[in-house]
């Protein structure tokens, strides 16, 4: 199958289910089909990248979570300061989530 995709894009043609199949009859349509329809594609690129940014901000806020329990058995810092920390730290997190690219330049490394 790989060399009949090869072969077409080469002629400049494209490679879809019907051409592949016409370019070598021994590969299946079903399972070429399969193949297609279980292949995610740019047609859900929104869905991707929205999921990639909801884990990255999971990720952020574990990570701030975190800091935060380090900062809470930290001796000698008052109630306050650890609160003040604590805020700073998840709001860094949030403009993550938010502000996508613009919060990364700001979120903790």
């Amino acid at each position: 199958m790989y060399a009949a995709i090869v072969s077409l894009i080469a002629q400049q043609k494209p490679a879809d289910l019907v051409t592949i199949t016409s370019a070598d009859p021994s590969i299946e349509m079903a399972y070429l089909n399969q193949i297609i329809v279980n292949t995610p594609s740019a047609a859900n690129i929104g869905h991707y990248a929205e999921t990639v940014r909801e884990k990255a901000l999971m990720r952020s806020v574990l990570a701030a979570t975190s800091r935060i329990q380090e900062i809470v058995h930290e001796r000698g810092r008052k109630a306050a300061e650890i609160l003040d920390a604590a805020q700073s730290e998840l709001s860094v997190s949030e403009s993550f989530g938010i502000h996508g690219d613009a919060g990364r330049r700001n979120a903790p490394r």
